[in-house]
């Protein structure tokens, strides 16, 4: 299955994309975000590890597409993404399943606040609110992107 980028070109220092996983709502850092799908046609993996959903070909690139549940500390039933996330992790791509993207935002500093779960998450940083968006979770992009290949061995990934 061959896929397109989704995503326009915007601004990248302090923008995030902002992304829905049952429920909650994650800042992605749109610096290693490649591009997001609407609900792709995935070609399966034989004995692929739990969280693996397939893969799918972008740009001439085979691209996994993982669940990244366990990652964000949330639990949900649906199976299907209804949206995908490419992320740089290191040197590879991932295309991370998501319920839906809300678009691409500045989020000032000020706003941040605490952390998600530093003990057990570290990659999950501190939650922004405003007008728009209560409890918003940062995900921090490198520590992210190693603990994607720490769970799911993705090739490339530094651990």
């Amino acid at each position: 299955m061959t896929a397109s980028n989704a995503f326009p070109a915007a601004p990248t220092a302090g923008h995030y994309v902002i992304a829905e996983r049952a429920g909650r709502s994650f800042a992605l850092p749109f610096d290693q975000v490649r591009g997001g799908l609407l609900r792709p046609e995935l070609e399966p993996v034989p004995l692929a590890p739990a969280g693996w959903l397939g893969v799918l070909v972008l740009r001439g690139e085979i691209v996994p597409v993982l669940q990244p549940d366990a990652l964000l500390g949330v639990t949900s039933a649906r199976e299907e993404p209804g949206t995908l996330v490419v992320f740089q992790a290191g040197d590879a791509l991932v295309a991370l399943a998501f319920d839906r993207v809300r678009g691409v935002v500045p989020l000032p500093a000020e706003r941040c606040r605490g952390y998600a779960d530093a003990a057990h998450l570290p990659w999950l940083g501190p939650s922004y609110s405003d007008e728009r968006y209560a409890g918003l979770v940062l995900v921090d992009g490198p520590a992210f992107g190693a603990a994607l290949h720490a769970r799911f061995e993705v090739a490339g990934v530094p651990a």
